[in-house]
């Protein structure tokens, strides 16, 4: 039987430094998974990885209207 986990390490701290970096991002600019990974400091293609582009990606649909 499957348990839900809960209680997981905060993407807090990652996500503010995407934020932060990416603040005046706007519709056209690309951003690459290199320079994500060593901004923050997370191997492309783990599980935090997509876990924190994946809260980011949210966040600036929500509060900028921005789509990735």
């Amino acid at each position: 039987m499957n348990t839900l986990f809960l209680g997981g390490v905060s993407t807090d701290a990652e996500v503010a430094k995407l934020m932060q970096n990416y603040k005046d991002a706007k519709p056209g600019d690309e951003l690459s998974h290199e320079a994500i990974s060593q901004l923050i400091e997370v191997p492309y293609g783990t599980h935090r990885y997509r876990t924190v582009v994946d809260r980011f990606r949210r966040l600036l649909f929500t509060q900028h209207n921005l789509e990735l």
